[in-house]
C-alpha cells in the first residue's frame, strides 16, 4: 500500500507497519486508526480535483 499522505502519529505508524504484529489491538482499533487515515487521504485528494478543477476554468 502506498502511501499517499504521510502518517501523523505513532498510532497510525503502528497499525500499518509490522509492528501491528508486534502489539496486541483491541476490537475495532486498527480499524478506526485505518478509518481516520482514509479519510484524511480522501479530503486531500477532494481538496487536490477541486484545485484543478479551478485552474481549467
Amino acid at each position: 500500500m502506498d502511501r499517499k499522505i504521510p502518517m501523523s502519529n505513532g498510532d497510525e505508524f503502528d497499525a500499518f507497519t509490522n509492528w501491528r504484529k508486534v502489539l496486541k489491538w483491541r476490537s475495532g482499533e486498527r480499524a478506526s486508526v485505518k478509518r481516520g487515515y482514509r479519510r484524511r487521504v480522501r479530503r486531500g485528494e477532494r481538496r487536490d480535483i477541486e484545485t484543478r478543477l479551478d485552474e481549467n476554468r
